[in-house]
């Protein structure tokens, strides 16, 4: 009983009494939902931010969960103050952002969207239990394939699309951005450009609008010896399009980068930046796509998805963008028996 008492359940949830909790401010909370390798790892990334005051990981295997908690808590004295539990869902109560990346991982040679009924089962039973606890938080969604999965939450959930998000493509156009970079020798953060579309092989690069600090690729690459002719695109892009799955095969699964990218909209949301970013959202009616989730440069801030940028596609580009919508949108109609549909 004495050492129970000096060293309670570090799992749990320690909280100031009730008496004190009136006079402070509410700290930001955020909950993970499947504590895998997406999701400790955005836990982890989450821990350093210092973004947050109040963290919750809920995962079926409890076990594991409780020992991802404990890994997390002992970092809490290095880094920053924290207060981190395993929990359940009536712990989203009050989350400002529940982050979904509960879910089958993809195989070596399995696409995203081979995942799609497997992991649209397991969200038919997870955003329920999410929702009856939170109804006035932002779902950021991970899990693959993230277009037709946060469709689904956005469906389940009864939320208004703004307020469902998927990671989308902030992923590939980060890897489109370094891969230009790379060629281009340029730090890729001053290399502007967006992949669109399906999180997935529909995903399309929009090279019409690409620049550097400004200037287009063509007049950036005259004006300083460097070369970007249409085989070299071809090549940047197949790249970036089979980048998740050259690392699956190496390492078995991606998860540093998702996981900065989970951040960095938690980030824009928490501290309502408004950055534009290019996550997957319902599609505003935009070259006639309607009833979709895709990737489109959105901005983000406190209350999910500002609005929607439109850009100014050229001809391939807007029907490739078309095509992608209706991949995913033959996805959905196989799922459409979950949703009651």
């Amino acid at each position: 009983m004495f050492l129970s008492t000096l060293f309670p359940n570090e799992t749990e949830e320690k909280r100031p009494p009730e008496h004190l909790q009136e006079d402070l401010p509410r700290p930001h909370k955020v909950v993970v939902v499947g504590a895998g390798q997406v999701g400790s790892t955005f836990a982890y990334a989450l821990l350093l931010s210092g973004l947050v005051g109040e963290m919750v990981l809920i995962d079926i295997d409890r076990e594991r969960v409780e020992g991802e908690v404990m890994d997390l808590n002992h970092a809490v004295p290095l880094s920053n103050p924290l207060r981190i539990w395993a929990g359940d869902y009536s712990d989203c109560a009050g989350a400002d952002v529940v982050v979904v990346a509960a879910g089958t991982g993809q195989k070596p040679g399995e696409t995203r969207l081979d995942l799609v009924r497997r992991n649209a089962g397991i969200f038919a039973n997870i955003i329920p239990r999410i929702t009856e606890f939170s109804q006035q938080g932002i779902l950021l969604i991970a899990t693959n394939p993230v277009d037709v999965l946060s469709y689904v939450s956005w469906k389940l959930s009864g939320f208004p699309w703004q307020r469902v998000i998927g990671s989308g493509t902030v992923l590939d156009t980060a890897r489109f951005r370094h891969l230009l970079g790379r060629h281009l020798h340029i730090d890729p953060r001053n290399v502007h450009a967006h992949i669109i579309g399906e999180h997935g092989d529909s995903e399309v690069p929009v090279w019409s609008m690409a620049n550097v600090s400004g200037i287009g690729l063509e007049r950036f690459c005259e004006r300083h010896s460097c070369q970007l002719n249409a085989e070299q695109q071809d090549e940047v892009f197949r790249q970036t399009r089979e980048a998740a799955y050259q690392i699956i095969q190496r390492k078995g699964a991606t998860y540093y980068a998702v996981a900065v990218g989970l951040l960095r909209i938690v980030e824009s949301i928490l501290r309502n930046q408004y950055t534009v970013l290019s996550v997957s959202t319902l599609v505003p009616g935009y070259y006639g796509i309607e009833n979709v989730y895709l990737s489109l440069p959105s901005v983000i801030g406190r209350a999910g998805v500002e609005r929607v940028v439109y850009l100014p596609l050229n001809e391939r580009e807007t029907e490739a963008f078309r095509d992608s919508a209706d991949v995913v949108r033959g996805v959905l109609d196989d799922v459409e028996d979950l949703l009651g549909g």
